[in-house]
């Protein structure tokens, strides 16, 4: 290579060189970064700007501008944490307030912390009208989501007062319009705005939406959208209402499209993700979109929407815990929001707790103007639990509003169904669940058909609903309802099994099986399917709080049920309803100071629940600690004005004080919350009496008439207390009205028991005959006049009732074991089978084992008939009863070393044993 080209060379080289240092010195030097930082902030190049900010940091971390101006640049590109951070430096580092405040304020609202925005700057003073209107904006704005309108409006309007022309402040000013449904008006404040600044995006974006939402105008809208994109490329708002338009209108490939074209222009933005995790939920790639919604919420973790299709998630893929625990935040967050607590509801009717799911959707219930949806879940929740009177009457608030839903045309058929119509409603019913897609109605129509002990008409309804949804999980556990109290446990196990093979995590199925097997007489079977849910899920409590009930039932130790228990809040020691379980299982077993430990414990984890701060009050009065209870129930009080209960749990602690005019004050109190609390009303009628005021108790019997004419309480009432008066005339005239305007059962069997106290026998009999010809008789009164029988000794009119009973109640273990010890007393056949199916309902019940071991030992099975009582003696050794028998059955086997030790046993009881003859005559036959 020659001198001449090494030289050009050289010289080529030195000036690369040279470019390449002079490019690195004007880089370097943070005040040409800052300035070209400035200039991609024009052109809304945001991630250069955000570069150009970092590099002049890197070279002076002091430099308040650069900080300043990084913060407004990652806020800009959709990183509300990270701004916040910049912009907080900034701050320290003396940055005006009039700067970076409204930035910063700006940052929180975006990253889910309004609440926290409001309590730092509702009081902050600013000197500049644009700061101050910018503020005052982000504040209105921060309220708006919190769901308070009164502070919402005092910001917006010190934003306009500070700069009347502000475009922003305008456009929230419209959509307030707009919520209150003055659609019109909103148009022309933002036809106004749009007038001083027709490019302004969050203008024409509002624009938009008014003729989407409000006028139904979607390609008007959609135009208005996309020439907002062509302003602004990367307008996440209008990105996202196309992409809502496409979900909207089911359009899964426009929405697909739409979220690649954010993500090609903002393709780390908060909202490319939510929109990313909106559209693989729909695609049903639950592992997706759970992935992009724990992302989201790390770096918003108070963000509302991102909790809500989180919990929407979780929801759809059957993981029920997480849901509730996801929309529980969400409720603290916005106690007013409507969707969280519908969510929520929903979740807790899927996991079989319609109790629960009403206590979530009270507020808006009670809230003006609740909305259809939010009346039919509650609806439904009722329904779920048996209530249809109250079912039919939040269907009523809605009616006129909406005549045309099926729902509410099913509410009004109810109502027929209510005052005595009952062919015309079930035919409504009928006819509406045919035609009407939703499943509210057949819904209503098989459970009324249950309550009314129909079954066939309920199978066939279940099959309807089964016919519109044959995969519906909830609908197939109705008709398996269906199935169980037809007594087809066959057919009531193969729709639960269809059931949780298409939701394995539905806990209503789950429970549901479990209750058959224990009708079965399986409760090994039982337990193991709810301990394999809890092995699979920790957390899944209902199945922890059914198992601790199940071993009650079966007479398991106490410690079975505080194991699984304590268990369940391990896994789960924010649950309310856990706790609550524990303070009443150690009151039930009157262990008083386990029970205030674990309410005392319960109201640490869960100080929000009213349930567990009630219990600590009931267990702080089980110690005795009457006056701690008392003030605890002021709490309670305080926290929940509008309640009567903790008035009743002052009446409580009060009447155990003996301050009994502390006591009635309780009740008054509770009266004036609740005018018509038959509980309040029935402790005043008491405490009345007690005094010896018993024309005070008559005011309050004959007010509860007044109020409800056809309620059972108030003559029941009237009547006992001019029974305690020795007045009988005046209680049968009671009595005699309440029959007349009740036709109660209940009054009839009071009625006619006073007559024959009263000796009036012939007219006893002449009023029973007429109840029953008129058809008022059921199995209570059956139940009645069977008790009168075998008072008589009228054996065979007993057993004839007692069958009536056990016939229209085949799940009734008294009456079915009643009618097995009358026919063993009676010589009559059929006395093993009662007394087994007695058993199968209600096990381990000591009485109940003794009358089937006396039918065993007839039927010469004298082994089980041993064994039997045995068991019987061994669950009630005080039972002296059961000794007697054991020592029959003993001598029939031949043993008479057990009888004699039984009956030795008697004997040294004394007179505490009335049958001394027949234990002296059995020990002389031995």
């Amino acid at each position: 290579m020659n001198a001449t080209r090494i030289s050009g060379l050289r010289h080529t080289l030195a000036v690369v060189v040279c470019s390449t240092l002079l490019s690195a010195c004007v880089n370097n030097d943070p005040e040409a970064r800052i300035a070209a930082g400035k200039k991609y902030l024009d052109r809304s190049e945001f991630g250069s700007a955000v570069i150009e900010f970092k590099g002049a940091l890197q070279k002076n971390d002091q430099s308040p501008e650069a900080r300043l101006l990084l913060g407004k640049a990652l806020l800009s590109n959709g990183d509300p944490v990270a701004a916040a951070i910049e912009l907080n430096k900034a701050s320290a580092l003396k940055v005006p307030d009039d700067q970076v405040i409204p930035s910063l304020a700006r940052a929180l609202l975006l990253g889910g912390q309004a609440s926290k925005l409001t309590s730092l700057y509702a009081e902050t003073r600013l000197a500049d009208p644009a700061a101050i209107a910018d503020l005052k904006l982000t504040l209105a704005l921060a309220s708006s989501t919190t769901g308070n309108r009164e502070l919402t409006e005092k910001a917006l309007a010190q934003s306009l007062a500070a700069n009347p022309d502000y475009t922003a402040a305008r456009v929230l000013q419209a959509r307030l319009l707009a919520s209150d449904g003055k659609f019109d008006q909103a148009g022309d404040v933002v036809s106004q705005a749009l007038g001083r600044t027709p490019r302004d995006l969050e203008a024409l974006q509002l624009q938009a939406e008014l003729l989407w939402h409000v006028k139904g105008m979607k390609k008007e809208s959609e135009k208005i959208f996309l020439e907002i994109l062509a302003i602004d490329k990367k307008n996440v708002a209008a990105h996202s209402s196309l992409i809502s338009m496409s979900l909207q209108g089911n359009d899964i490939p426009g929405m697909r499209a739409g979220v690649q074209r954010l993500k090609a222009v903002l393709p780390r933005h908060p909202q490319t993700r939510f929109v990313e995790a909106q559209l693989a939920f729909v695609e049903r790639d639950f592992k997706k979109a759970r992935e992009l919604a724990q992302i989201l919420m790390q770096s918003a973790p108070e963000h509302l929407g991102t909790l809500l299709l989180a919990a929407s998630i979780e929801l759809q893929d059957g993981s029920l815990l997480q849901a509730e625990s996801l929309l529980s935040k969400a409720i603290r967050i916005d106690p007013k929001a409507a969707t969280p607590r519908q969510l929520l509801a929903k979740t807790h009717l899927r996991s079989g707790q319609p109790t629960k799911a009403l206590q979530v959707l009270k507020p808006l219930i009670e809230a003006k103007g609740a909305d259809i949806e939010t009346i039919a879940m509650a609806a439904e929740a009722l329904l779920q639990t048996g209530d249809i009177g109250r079912s039919e009457s939040l269907f009523r608030q809605a009616e006129k509003a909406n005549p045309d839903d099926p729902r509410l045309k099913s509410a009004s058929a109810l109502a027929r169904i209510s005052l005595g119509q009952v062919d015309a409603g079930m035919n409504d019913l009928a006819n509406i669940a045919a035609s009407d897609k939703s499943s509210f109605a057949d819904l209503a129509l098989i459970s009324t058909r249950l309550s009314r002990n129909e079954f066939d008409q309920a199978l066939v309804a279940a099959n309807g609903l089964l016919k519109k949804s044959p995969e519906n999980t909830a609908a197939l556990t109705m008709r398996a309802r269906v199935h169980a109290a037809r007594d087809d446990l066959a057919s009531a196990r193969t729709d639960l099994g269809k059931a949780l093979s298409l939701e394995p995590a539905y806990f209503p199925a789950a429970s549901l099986l479990a209750a058959i097997d224990f009708k079965q007489g399986k409760p090994d079977d039982a337990k193991r399917r709810l301990q394999s849910i809890l092995s699979k899920d920790p957390r899944a409590y209902p199945a922890a709080i059914a198992l601790a009930d199940l071993g009650d039932k079966v007479g398991d130790p106490p410690t079975f049920a505080l194991g699984v228990l304590a268990d369940a809040i391990k896994a789960s020691p924010s649950e309310s309803s856990l706790r609550l379980r524990l303070v009443e299982h150690h009151l039930r077993n009157k262990d008083t100071r386990a029970a205030l430990d674990a309410a005392q414990a319960g109201n640490a984890a869960a100080p929000e629940s009213q349930e567990l701060l009630d219990a600590l009050g009931r267990a702080q009065m089980a110690t005795g600690d009457l006056q701690q209870a008392i003030n605890t129930f002021r709490r309670l009080a305080g926290a929940n004005p509008q309640s009567a209960l903790p008035h009743l749990r002052l009446n409580d602690a009060y009447s155990a004080m003996r301050n009994r005019a502390a006591a009635e004050t309780s009740l008054k109190k509770a009266l004036s919350l609740q005018p018509e609390l038959p509980e309040a009303q029935r402790r005043l009628v008491n405490s009345a009496l007690a005094d010896n005021r018993p024309k005070d108790a008559l005011i309050v019997a004959r007010e509860i008439q007044k109020q409800r004419p056809r309620d059972e309480a108030g003559y029941l009432m009237e009547g006992d207390i001019h029974l305690r008066m020795k007045n009988t005339d005046a209680a049968i005239a009671a009595f005699n009205a309440g029959v007349l305007r009740a036709k109660s059962t209940p009054i009839a069997i009071q009625l006619h028991a006073t007559l024959i106290n009263s000796g009036k026998v012939a007219a006893a009999n002449q009023f029973a005959s007429t109840w029953e010809k008129e058809g008022n008789s059921d199995t209570r009164f059956d139940a009645h006049l069977a008790s009168l029988a075998i008072l008589r000794r009228n054996d065979a009119e007993a057993v004839k009732r007692l069958t009536r009973v056990v016939a229209a109640q085949p799940g009734n273990p008294v009456a079915t074991n009643n009618l097995a010890m009358l026919l063993l007393d009676t010589g009559a056949a059929g006395a093993l089978e009662y007394a087994e199916k007695a058993n199968s309902l209600l096990p381990n019940q000591p009485a109940f084992m003794d009358t089937w071991a006396r039918a065993l030992a007839v039927a010469n099975q004298l082994p089980k008939a041993l064994e039997m009582q045995k068991a019987a003696v061994s669950r009630a050794p005080e039972e002296l009863s059961l000794r007697l028998t054991l020592a029959k059955i003993a001598l029939k086997a031949g043993d008479k070393e057990l009888a004699r030790g039984e009956l030795e046993k008697l004997k040294k009881q004394g007179a505490r044993f009335a049958g001394q003859a027949e234990v002296s005559a059995l020990l002389k036959s031995i």
